[in-house]
């Protein structure tokens, strides 16, 4: 596409930032999506606010999918972030496992013009301490692109259902919790 075209928006955040703007960009594009939102990202433990914004668009019809990997680097990472899995799998969110490893991009497709690509993790430390910047995108061959990435990882990703959380022994299910209490921190 003719780069002239494309609109793009580059997002700078940071601890003295007045307001959280990490977090209310999120929400806004959650919020915008009408027909799908794709998210890859290696630390999934998302602020309530990103919770409630992607619960809302499950329970208005919208596709979500999210992309976490199998093995990150960070174990109560992994642990806690499965708090939240259950949460949005209950509320019709689609979760994959990246079954290649860890998986490191940070990335936002909403409907078919609109990405996010950036340093920002899904977690409190990244949206409300750490410096990060993200450019929004909005292009249709852009989105194209990234929906192309994004497709390749899902056919080497792993559908978690609700059940995979049920069987898991109940010993896994309190560290699982005990992890999450810890989250804002990780």
């Amino acid at each position: 596409s003719d780069p002239s075209t494309a609109k793009v928006l580059a997002l700078h955040t940071g601890p003295a930032d007045p307001e959280d703007a990490a977090l209310l960009s999120h929400i806004s594009l959650i919020n915008s999506a009408k027909k799908r939102i794709w998210i890859a990202n290696p630390y999934f433990l998302p602020p309530e606010g990103i919770v409630s914004a992607l619960n809302l668009a499950a329970l208005r019809g919208v596709e979500i999918k999210v992309i976490v990997p199998s093995n990150s680097d960070n174990r109560l990472v992994d642990w806690a972030s499965e708090i939240y899995q259950q949460r949005l799998i209950a509320s019709g969110v689609q979760i994959f496992k990246y079954e290649p490893g860890f998986l490191h991009q940070k990335v936002l497709l909403i409907d078919s013009a609109l990405a996010s690509v950036g340093s920002t993790n899904l977690d409190s430390r990244s949206i409300f301490i750490n410096f990060e910047v993200a450019a929004i995108i909005y292009d249709e061959e852009f989105a194209k692109s990234i929906e192309k990435m994004l497709e390749t990882d899902f056919a080497a990703s792993t559908p978690i259902t609700a059940n995979h959380f049920r069987l898991q022994s109940k010993a896994r299910q309190c560290l699982a919790r005990a992890a999450c209490l810890f989250s804002p921190m990780l």
